[in-house]
């Protein structure tokens, strides 16, 4: 059974405009380095862009988080081909992501963001909000649990 089903997910169809948002807060350098870790020892695709031209990802995050004090960056992330998860680095307390809503019209896909969600979440151990752009912390539609291992709404 799925954590979240694509009816689910139609709530963030309906707020036009606005991204599917995911959030961890209360971290730190050391668990963006375990998510970049992650994105790199699973195998998905990611770009690392900086002002908008693609870059090499640099190893340590203390590097990008440099970077980020400066210049826009986002390193996008596809776990499968039709599902682009985007990670904005705007400081090392939170850990934050957005995705487009036309990209979870399918249960398939809805399930690949649930993937990822957890898989983040079980690295940290800490818990992944999920909800419509604006209303995080604050009103999460859903969330990952690290207590329980499931997404609930």
């Amino acid at each position: 059974m799925a954590d979240l089903s694509a009816q689910d997910a139609a709530i963030w169809l309906e707020t036009e405009g606005a991204l599917l948002e995911g959030l961890v807060s209360e971290t730190t350098a050391a668990d963006w380095q375990a998510v970049i870790n992650l994105i790199r020892s699973v195998g998905w695709w990611y770009d690392f862009a900086q002002d908008g031209e693609s870059q090499r990802l640099p190893r340590e995050v203390h590097e990008i988080l440099a970077i980020a004090r400066n210049h826009a960056v986002v390193l996008h992330v596809r776990p499968v081909p039709r599902v682009l998860i985007n990670f904005h680095f705007f400081g090392p307390e939170t850990i934050d992501f957005a995705v487009e809503p036309k990209e979870l019209q399918s249960q398939a896909a809805v399930n690949v963001l649930c993937q990822v969600t957890r898989r983040i979440g079980r690295e940290l151990g800490k818990r992944v909000a999920l909800g419509v752009e604006g209303t995080l912390p604050g009103q999460p539609y859903a969330a990952y649990d690290p207590g329980t291992g499931h997404i609930h709404k």
